[in-house]
């Protein structure tokens, strides 16, 4: 009796500890998703990394940490590893939907989104988008993004359409007009501002480019 008693308690001790580890791995992947976020410092953005490495190590299949780590390889300017993250965390994200597990997030997916555009795969960020649009016909930076991106990969009759239609929501939300200091402002412009510097260093034109303005060169609003 004691002997059954004492391997039950040494399965449920056992248990415990892995739970309490996970834990621990998720708590460390929080803490590195907010440092990427916050694009701190060197010594910041080393810590980072070695805790979204960890969040990996728990859990090979983390969507979100395989999101995140992209992001700080961007921040590092190293759009090959970047690219080939974003595109992992896609696919885990999708294949976790199609075998009835979680759906990513709404948000999840317009990140996802927006790495693709600042990597250049304007193709399948704006696939990505166009789901979006689906779900909520009145997010104006879905729009905004995917005109954006359809500017860029040449579908410029979509790509004005969709500007547009960012234009009016927001107008509509806000009672007038975006103005250029309203675009500035976006998470969006930011962030592609940010991409057309990092393809510079590479020798390439990003969304931050020229050729993100209109036919006469001005910006697309």
């Amino acid at each position: 009796m004691r002997s059954t008693a004492r391997r039950s308690h040494a399965r449920h001790s056992k248990a415990d500890a892995n739970a309490r580890r996970k834990h621990q791995v998720y708590s460390r992947y929080d803490t590195g998703r907010a440092l990427v976020e916050l694009k701190c410092s060197q010594p910041c953005l080393a810590r980072c990394e070695r805790l979204l490495d960890l969040a990996l190590e728990g859990d090979a299949k983390n969507a979100e940490a395989c999101q995140a780590l992209a992001d700080l390889r961007l921040t590092q300017y190293r759009r090959g590893e970047a690219l080939v993250l974003v595109n992992r965390a896609h696919e885990l994200g999708r294949n976790s939907a199609a075998s009835g597990g979680p759906v990513p997030s709404y948000d999840f997916r317009l990140v996802t989104s927006r790495l693709f555009a600042e990597l250049s795969e304007y193709d399948v960020a704006a696939d990505c988008l166009r789901e979006l649009s689906y779900e909520d016909e009145c997010d104006c930076e879905v729009f905004y993004l995917l005109g954006l991106v359809c500017l860029m990969s040449g579908q410029a009759v979509e790509g004005q359409a969709a500007l547009q239609r960012a234009k009016a929501d927001f107008e509509a939300a806000n009672g007038a007009p975006p103005t250029y200091g309203d675009v500035l402002s976006t998470p969006t412009f930011g962030a592609l501002r940010a991409a057309g510097r990092s393809a510079s260093r590479d020798g390439g034109e990003g969304l931050g480019g020229a050729r993100a303005g209109g036919a006469d060169g001005r910006e697309p609003w």
